[in-house]
């Protein structure tokens, strides 16, 4: 088999490289052997013409080339990982590309074999720099993707394989128990606080959603004896009481780290039965767009 490189204007120019095999089931497959030429551009031919199977004696493909720039293209997102929203599916891509005056290009991406273009261009610069919101598919999350520019002509650039994962939203972290410790019956309302810090946090890790999150608390069990009786409406945070009902105690943007030994009060009243009291509170972060 030869393999004549040919540029548009008919002259030759590579040297032919020839390929012999009687074996008549044995196949060809040049479709990516197009050699860089500097200052050409490959035009591919279809790909029935790129494959096939030996026959006796050779065979001549003709590769033909034309003079123009390659197309080069940047993802700019650094690293391995391509983080999209976790309520859209939508991420932010930042390239850069050049490619031939005049020339047609498309914005690729290609994740096992599931081709999507992602925008057309039609009038960009030679040099071109631009940022692109796109959505992806649920099924490409967690899996790599090669983004790459390619032209009517069937040129390709160079691809950027990244992973796409969905961004981390806010997460909440709770103390396992906390305590007031141990008070004599008073004789008025008293006030009493935690015996020791503890921490409510709020990790964020958006980059793409910066949506305020919301904290809030509710009485899920009132503070219970051993003999089930019970402080109703003691638990106070700020000086607002903590009931059944959802209370917000905070709304934010970013890290939240909350001593409760702060804002998290009890109020001890003469009437109260000697015993040891348990209750549970109900801690809910919603993290939701407007």
């Amino acid at each position: 088999m030869n393999v004549v490189f040919l540029a548009d204007n008919g002259f030759e120019v590579l040297r032919a490289r020839e390929v012999k095999s009687g074996i008549l089931t044995t196949k060809f497959d040049v479709t990516d052997i197009y050699p860089e030429i500097t200052g050409y551009i490959p035009i591919k031919n279809d790909a029935v013409q790129d494959t096939g199977t030996f026959l006796p004696g050779n065979k001549t493909i003709i590769h033909r080339y034309r003079k123009g720039e390659k197309l080069s293209f940047k993802l700019k997102n650094l690293g391995d990982t391509l983080y999209s929203s976790r309520f859209s599916n939508q991420s932010k891509l930042t390239v850069s590309f050049t490619h031939e005056d005049g020339a047609k290009v498309r914005l690729v991406g290609n994740c096992a074999g599931e081709k999507r273009i992602l925008k057309e261009y039609s009038n960009a610069a030679h040099q071109a720099d631009d940022e692109i919101i796109c959505q992806f598919p649920k099924s490409w999350i967690n899996k790599k993707v090669d983004f790459y520019l390619e032209d009517d002509q069937h040129q390709m650039s160079n691809k950027e394989t990244r992973i796409i994962k969905q961004e981390r939203g806010p997460e909440l972290s709770l103390p396992s128990k906390i305590d007031f410790g141990s008070h004599e019956i008073p004789l008025e309302s008293t006030v009493c606080s935690l015996t020791r810090a503890e921490w409510v946090h709020v990790k964020d890790r958006s980059e793409l959603d910066h949506y305020p999150w919301i904290l809030k608390v509710r009485e899920e069990r009132p503070l219970t004896n051993q003999n089930d009786q019970k402080l109703i409406s003691r638990l106070y945070f700020k000086g607002n009481v903590i009931n059944g009902e959802n209370q917000t105690i905070g709304q934010d943007t970013g890290n939240l780290n909350l001593d409760l030994n702060q804002y998290l009060q009890l109020v001890l009243e003469p009437m109260d039965q000697i015993g040891s009291y348990h209750g549970e509170l109900r801690w809910t972060l919603e993290d939701a767009p407007n």
